[in-house]
């Protein structure tokens, strides 16, 4: 058992092995920077074990004041039950300055484990001026020569999204014992990042002219310029704990200086000067494929598979390496076939590379080619843009298992069809009738043709009403039925007289001509049979305004019947003469009492509806002409000449939103777009475009969920435009009033409960389409939204470009609203709720 137990502890020392980490190699420590007469250590470190033969043939620019020590040091580690070993071995000269100059000490050699190793040759630089003192100075204070702090960049003038490298430095020439207050740039204008954020900060020598400093790299930082212009980087500042000696007088005793403190910590504040850079914009055009680099890049593109089956995901992976604004750049452009449902592009950092990768999948199966991918940056050397592209992607798209008909249960009898495939997209096309226009500003609701024609809706129903109401009285006047009817009756009994005149029969014509007479009087003026003597009747026509003349007349017509009666030797011209004077004097009695006044409405609502306005649109069949033949800013000029005459109407607002798309102005598509549906919001042409060019906008901006209930109201209100709803609600209020007379006029129930259902149903869609004619006139009225038009806007956390920062950026094409304005800044709030000032000069309000 023993014997086991030391068999085992043996094997288990065997495992244990110490393992050389590191190949043998040397290192050189020594100042870069030295003064004339200064000493200064030169230490070789040798890494490895067992060396031998060690050799440094000196320098004739430098006295060797001491050396060589050596000295050996050993570490030992143990991960995961394996121990290694490190061993290095230092050999430390004390060398000192002679002359003015750069030189170069020369290398050293030695043996490690019988393998021959060399150092480099070391370059150091020798001045005149004195080193930095670690004892300070003695006067109490400390000169802005001994410790100051430098904000360096490389480069001054640049172009928009050129890299720049702003180094922080701090020099100093006393002893420095800590920091305070710091505070750094902000950077306005730019996009940061610290590339160099050391924890302890560490000093090298460096030498200004002929002096020597002790210099410690604070920060640096990498910057991309977001704006166009001279950009200032306000100053860096911080308070530094000096050590400086005390001036105290000497007591004569030696123990003083070891009993007392000869130091004391002050501070001093530094802070490095404004810098200034001159940021110029990129050269116009730019190509369709350039994705905001600045630099010089280059790419790979790959599939993550070769061939997928119908329904699986893949992904497109495009890498972009190489130097410059890589944080910044945007997604390529990829045209995916049709079949394809791509999903949002994701992008990330891995190892200096910016990758992309496009998630799809595949609808349908067969052989696809994708790409070729273009990705088109700013060459910064070439002062050029260039065009990087791939080759095209083949990719291999399988039946899936469910697809497969012998491999389900479920079998569906298909025809052979194949399903209609997009060979391409676009937008939909200009709208070619000519529009209505009609100044900017100026809706048929609260409109004075509106008032009028509200105002002869309520005049025609007060008419009607009371037309019907005195036809129904009349209708139940006898008396006043006898009056209306007395020429009709007369004329009745002179048609009879008229027959008999044809018939030679004088005695029956003068019977009925009498009683014709006699009847329409009795009948106009309601007089009984007593009152029907010649003398009576002579004086009610004189009293209801008859000129005696007729009024004569009418009693001889009476006489000569009378006269007739009882000479039947009357002649035929008489009888046709006396027929011929009864039925004027019936007819003048008759004409008399009419009131010829009639009210005609129908010149009035012409007059009204010449007032409407019915403005033509300027050249629009021309402009229509042009973007066919694909002139599209010729097209584009021609609308907005029309707009700049103050006359808008929601197609010419579509038209220009698709001239500008036609015209890759991605922003003014969006805010012609945006416009259209400003003026009407069921314009489905304009919703359909807006939402296609929206594809290309760089922004990507969640929206916050909307309560349903405002949705389904909205989506209500958005089926017709304003005037549409305020032309309903004068049809409305009409079905209204009329409804109402129904109520009052009839008398049955029935009728009277159909009324009152018509009137309270033509009530509510009253109020709901006036409802929605106003709010949708608020709408276009308000001038809360605004779309970003420059290429980069820059959204700070204040309106100015000196306090606060920059918050995030937008680019051309966003949609934002505005919630104040000072002086030239929007105050902006996003969908997704994030605010921030930009410039007025970057938006442009729908």
């Amino acid at each position: 058992m023993n014997r086991m137990r030391k068999l085992f502890i043996f094997l288990l020392l065997i495992n244990v092995v110490f393992i050389a980490s590191a190949q043998a190699s040397i290192s050189v420590q020594v100042p870069t920077v030295v003064s004339i007469g200064e000493q200064f250590n030169l230490t070789f470190k040798i890494e490895g074990d067992k060396v031998k033969d060690f050799n440094w043939p000196g320098s004739n620019d430098f006295d060797i004041n001491w050396g060589p020590q050596t000295g050996t040091s050993s570490q030992t580690t143990i991960i995961n039950g394996k121990v290694s070993k490190s061993v290095s071995t230092s050999y430390t000269y004390v060398l000192m300055a002679k002359t003015e100059g750069v030189f170069t000490l020369p290398a050293c050699s030695a043996k490690v484990k019988g393998n021959s190793i060399s150092s480099q040759p070391i370059t150091i630089k020798v001045v005149k001026g004195s080193v930095p003192n670690s004892a300070s100075s003695s006067s109490g204070d400390v000169s802005g020569e001994d410790l100051f702090m430098r904000l360096q960049v490389d480069k001054r003038k640049v172009v928009l999204g050129e890299p720049i490298t702003a180094t922080l430095k701090l020099y100093s020439r006393v002893s420095i014992a800590g920091f305070e207050d710091v505070k750094f740039p902000s950077f306005d204008g730019f996009w940061s990042q610290a590339i160099y954020n050391p924890t302890n900060v560490e000093f090298q020598r460096e030498s200004i002219g002929e002096e020597v400093y002790e210099v410690a790299i604070l920060r640096t930082y990498k910057l991309i310029p977001q704006k166009i212009g001279d950009l200032v980087i306000d100053p860096a500042e911080m308070v530094c704990q000096v050590q400086v000696r005390n001036r105290s007088a000497s007591t004569g005793n030696p123990f003083d200086s070891f009993f007392q403190n000869d130091y004391n910590i002050i501070r001093k504040r530094v802070r490095t000067k404004s810098v200034t850079l001159s940021v110029e914009d990129l050269p116009k055009p730019q190509p369709s494929s350039y994705c905001g680099g600045v630099g010089k890049f280059s790419m790979a593109v790959q599939l993550s598979r070769d061939s997928v089956r119908m329904h699986d995901a893949a992904s497109l992976i495009v890498k972009i390496k190489g130097e410059g604004n890589l944080n910044l750049l945007e997604a390529p452009k990829i045209k995916f076939p049709p079949e394809f449902e791509v999903y949002d592009v994701k992008s990330s950092d891995e190892n200096g590379m910016r990758v992309f990768e496009y998630p799809f999948i595949a609808r349908h199966y067969g052989n696809y080619s994708l790409g070729p991918v273009e990705f088109s940056y700013y060459d910064i050397e070439s002062k050029s843009y260039k065009t990087l592209s791939s080759t095209s992607l083949s990719l291999v798209v399988e039946k899936g298992a469910d697809s497969d008909i012998s491999s389900t249960t479920n079998v569906v009898i298909s025809n052979g069809g194949k399903d209609v495939k997009n060979l391409g997209v676009d937008i939909r096309y200009i709208a070619v009738n000519t529009s209505k226009l009609k100044p900017i500003g100026k809706h048929f609701v609260f409109s004075l043709t509106f008032f009028v024609l509200l105002t002869i809706i309520l005049l025609v129903a007060i008419i009607v009403f009371s037309v019907v109401k005195i036809t129904r009285k009349e209708q139940e006047d006898i008396v006043g039925a006898r009056k209306r009817g007395a020429s009709k009756l007369a004329k009745k009994k002179l048609s009879i007289a008229e027959s008999y005149l044809k018939q030679g029969l004088s005695g029956a014509f003068y019977e009925e001509l009498h009683k014709a007479l006699l009847g329409f009087v009795a009948d106009k003026y309601t007089l009984e049979a007593s009152d029907l003597d010649k003398e009576s009747i002579y004086n009610l026509l004189e009293k209801e305004g008859v000129s005696k003349e007729m009024a004569s007349e009418y009693i001889s017509l009476i006489d000569a019947c009378e006269y007739a009666r009882y000479a039947p030797d009357n002649q035929d011209q008489q009888m046709n003469m006396h027929y011929q004077k009864a039925l004027d004097v019936i007819s003048a009695l008759g004409k008399k009492q009419k009131n010829g006044s009639e009210n005609k409405l129908v010149s009035f609502l012409a007059f009204l509806l010449l007032c409407v306005p019915s403005l033509k649109a300027q050249d629009w069949g021309s402009a229509c002409d042009k973007y066919a033949d694909g002139n599209y800013a010729e097209a584009y000029a021609i609308w907005h000449s029309i707009e700049d005459s103050g006359n808008v109407s929601p197609e010419l607002y579509y038209n220009l939103g698709c001239a500008s798309y036609k015209c890759s102005n991605i922003a003014e598509a969006v805010l012609y777009f945006e416009r259209a549906l400003k003026l009407d919001p069921s314009y489905s042409d304009a919703r359909h475009n807006l939402e296609f060019v929206s594809q290309f906008l760089q922004d990507r901006v969640d929206s916050v969920p909307e309560f349903f209930f405002v949705s389904w109201i909205k989506s209500a209100r958005n089926i017709f435009g304003s005037d549409v709803w305020a032309a309903i609600s004068l049809v409305m209020f009409a079905v209204l009033l009329f409804g109402i007379c129904g109520l009052l006029l009839f008398d049955g129930k029935k009728p009277k409960i159909i009324s009152f259902v018509i009137s309270i149903l033509a009530f509510l869609l009253l109020l709901w389409s006036f409802f929605c004619s106003v709010s949708l006139k608020n709408v276009s009225e308000d001038e809360s939204h605004a779309v970003v038009m420059s290429a980069v806007s820059v959204v700070r956390s204040s309106p100015d470009d000196k306090s606060g920062v920059d918050l995030f950026i937008l680019h051309e094409g966003t949609k934002s609203h505005i919630l104040e304005e000072v002086g030239e800044w929007y105050k902006i709030e996003l969908s997704d709720g994030r605010q921030g000032w930009a410039p007025k000069s970057d938006l442009e309000v729908i």
